[in-house]
């Protein structure tokens, strides 16, 4: 069975990657990335999740990824004449080399990387939908960006096939689903390590991993029948922090 994102990479001429702006290397797929090149696609980078990050940082990082990159954010309406030149630019290209009359853009990345945000940025203006696509089922609709530029309305999550692909910084962890102590110990590990604003947010120190849940638990008063504190409770909120960009830290 061909997978959406599969669908979408192959129906698409444009394909938009979307990292998020705080660990950028960790939600990057290279092996898709491969595969995209290899079919002959013009592949580009967004980075959402900006608005938490050190803008300066963030736009060396960008260089240096090895494909044209971006970054964009959908709550102050940045990055939306960027991401629109880099679609122009693909759409010229694959007209001139292909002979083309329609250009079909299409956005995939990791969970919680801000796919549908950056769907709504670039679509903000653009009401009118077309047929649906046979090749999906009918929920999926192209929307027009120009008469000859087609974006697909939904994004290709890049799925987690085992356990051992879930990562706390690819957004993955989905605390409804899954334990989360060992997954929120390591996300604090990662933040020592880097500029961050957890201490801020959670009302923490972060030194010992194992005490700031502890810490957090009993601040929230996340307590178990006993008295003790509840610190798988605790783990899940402070991912789920994490999944909604209250925390940051620059993974460079």
């Amino acid at each position: 069975m061909v997978s959406i994102i599969d669908k979408i990479i192959n129906q698409s001429d444009i394909i938009i990657e979307v990292v998020d702006a705080r660990a950028i290397d960790f939600t990057r797929n290279k092996r898709i990335e491969e595969k995209i090149k290899r079919k002959g696609k013009f592949l580009f980078v967004v980075a959402m999740k900006v608005d938490v990050v050190d803008e300066k940082k963030l736009k060396e990082k960008l260089s240096k990824l090895g494909v044209p990159a971006v970054y964009a954010s959908f709550k102050n309406k940045k990055g939306y004449r960027e991401v629109r030149k880099l679609i122009n630019i693909g759409a010229y290209k694959i007209k001139k080399e292909r002979n083309k009359d329609k250009i079909f853009v299409g956005v995939i990345g990791y969970t919680n990387t801000g796919k549908s945000s950056l769907i709504n940025l670039i679509t903000f203006s653009s009401k009118t939908r077309a047929s649906s696509l046979p090749a999906f089922t009918k929920k999926y609709q192209w929307i027009k960006l120009k008469k000859d530029i087609m974006l697909i309305d939904t994004a290709g999550v890049i799925e987690a096939k085992n356990p051992k692909e879930l990562h706390v910084l690819k957004g993955n962890v989905n605390p409804e689903k899954v334990e989360c102590y060992d997954h929120a110990l390591e996300l604090l590990r990662y933040a020592k390590r880097y500029e961050n604003n957890f201490e801020k947010v959670l009302d923490i120190s972060i030194e010992d991993e194992e005490r700031a849940i502890e810490q957090y638990a009993l601040k929230r008063k996340f307590l178990l029948k006993d008295g003790k504190p509840d610190v798988e409770r605790a783990a899940k909120e402070i991912i789920r922090k994490w999944n909604n960009a209250e925390l940051s830290m620059f993974v460079d």
